[in-house]
């Protein structure tokens, strides 16, 4: 699997993530390149099988290097006719994009609009994006907005339980990857199968069953989004599942449910399930810094 991994980092914030991914892919027998972005960075991405693109969150976007990168790659692709209409994905070409930040105003809403800019990169260019990561990182040189923001104390952050969750991430994705060869070719999106349910998909008509009620789900008219992802959320963490659990609140941040919202709703799933749901719950949102 040929990979390579794309970042910039101004304080080594970024660049942990990156040798940490970097290590996990290694463990896997994976051997990538890295590279520093920068405008004028001659590659061409479709060599990669895998292709990961790291920045720092800079007000709310990637930094300049990779905003420069992204618009000149995007240029170049239009010109030579890759880009088109539906971008249907390409077999075997995969991403993921993965942020640094502090979020001391708003937390995790400051580093969303960055992540999705280079998701939407890579869906133009037709690749399956297959993680989109958010890892906190301290605020180098201000101690005010890494002690006092909306996260609390994020120094030293990223630190090695991040990283170890990064590299968690990392042998899923690859382990996706190599299930799919296997499977010749059967595609499995992310966003239907959180990790600890992926044992259960090796059964072709069951995953067909699973994806119809999804789809069937998310195009109800009758619930908007946001009351659909706290419904999840209480159920989630009702049943104690941590993958899921953490997707589910993720998307509801995606969607403007706001921080209070989710633990109301974790309060009300809490009147079935009792004190062991809220100390379950709790240490996710904990996990998440979102408390």
């Amino acid at each position: 699997m040929k990979t390579l991994i794309l970042y910039q980092s101004f304080t080594k914030n970024t660049e942990k993530v990156t040798y940490s991914i970097e290590d996990a892919l290694k463990n896997q027998g994976v051997i990538p390149e890295i590279k520093k972005v920068s405008k004028d960075l001659n590659i061409d991405l479709y060599d990669y099988d895998l292709v990961f693109l790291g920045t720092p969150v800079i007000e709310f976007l990637p930094c300049k290097p990779v905003l420069d990168f992204i618009h000149s790659q995007l240029m170049l692709h239009r010109k030579k006719g890759d880009i088109i209409p539906c971008s249907p994905k390409l077999p075997g070409k995969y991403a993921v994009s993965y942020v640094t930040y502090s979020g001391p105003h708003t937390g995790i809403r400051e580093a969303i609009p960055a992540n999705k800019y280079m998701e939407q990169f890579f869906e133009h260019l037709r690749f399956s994006v297959l993680g989109e990561w958010y890892i906190v990182g301290e605020f180098h040189k201000n101690e005010e907005l890494s002690t006092k923001g909306t996260l609390g104390n994020i120094k030293g952050r990223p630190n090695t339980k991040d990283l170890l969750e990064i590299q968690y991430k990392v042998r899923n994705i690859v382990n996706r990857i190599k299930d799919k060869d296997r499977d010749n070719g059967h595609d499995i999106e992310e966003e239907f199968i959180p990790g600890s349910l992926r044992f259960i998909m090796k059964n072709q008509d069951f995953l067909n069953k699973f994806k119809q009620v999804i789809e069937c789900q998310k195009n109800t008219n009758s619930l908007d989004k946001t009351t659909q992802e706290l419904i999840k959320i209480a159920l989630s963490a009702s049943y104690k599942c941590r993958d899921c659990l953490k997707y589910h609140i993720l998307e509801a941040l995606k969607n403007g449910v706001t921080d209070i919202e989710i633990q109301d709703a974790i309060f009300c799933g809490a009147i079935i399930g009792g004190p062991p749901f809220l100390s379950f719950a709790f240490d996710v949102l904990d996990e998440l810094r979102i408390i």
